[in-house]
């Protein structure tokens, strides 16, 4: 199920959030956006994405949204207080995360989930390349995206049909169930199979996403 919105409008935005907190199935949410919305004559270009939008653009950009051009870096008080609620109440939330992490019945589910919240990055076995005189980065990036899969539980990641093009594919990563390699996508699309790779205990789930040849962390 999928449901299209406005991706400016914070109304349409709330309301079908709400929506789906109450869906029996998974819903797709597209969000239509226009790159460098309020960015005047930028506005729906790539100029607003690649380089600085310049003095004159912000300037008016802001007297069109009706705030003060002179006024850099300004948080208007109210947004300020419902930052700072929001903050009190993530402390509280973490508190009761720790809390139910405590009471997890299973060592697994523990020894797993401290795995994924505290990834042990020097536990990565890079490949060496030094003495490779030529290779395609692609080629080096699988074997890098595999030292790292090899070793980070919560690293995930995907590229549809494009994976053996682009060198993405994880090896020796068993497909779900019985392993960790998830294949997702959309059947009949050119998104069908899209490998990922996760660990999840019953508890929420801390991922490290990776995209095509771009790590992200």
């Amino acid at each position: 199920m999928s449901k299209k919105i406005n991706g400016h409008c914070y109304d349409d935005i709330d309301k079908v959030l709400d929506e789906v907190k109450s869906a029996t199935k998974p819903t797709l949410i597209i969000a239509n956006t226009i790159i460098g919305k309020g960015a005047m004559e930028l506005e729906g270009t790539h100029h607003t994405h690649g380089a600085p939008l310049g003095d004159k653009i912000i300037a008016e950009s802001k007297a069109k949204e009706g705030f003060n051009p002179e006024e850099s870096f300004q948080i208007p008080e109210d947004v300020l207080l419902r930052f700072r609620c929001a903050l009190e109440e993530g402390e509280l939330a973490e508190k009761e995360w720790i809390h139910r992490q405590k009471e997890a019945p299973l060592i697994e589910q523990n020894i797993a989930l401290e795995r994924l919240l505290n990834p042990d990055f020097s536990s990565i076995k890079f490949p060496d390349f030094s003495n490779d005189k030529q290779m395609a980065t692609r080629d080096s990036n699988g074997q890098i995206l595999n030292a790292i899969a090899q070793a980070i539980p919560s690293f995930i990641g995907g590229s549809a049909d494009l994976a053996p093009s682009n060198k993405t594919n994880l090896k020796e990563m068993e497909t779900s169930p019985k392993g960790e390699t998830y294949t997702l996508g959309l059947e009949n699309t050119p998104w069908q199979g899209l490998p990922m790779r996760w660990l999840c205990t019953e508890q929420r789930c801390r991922l490290m996403p990776r995209s095509l040849s771009f790590l992200i962390i």
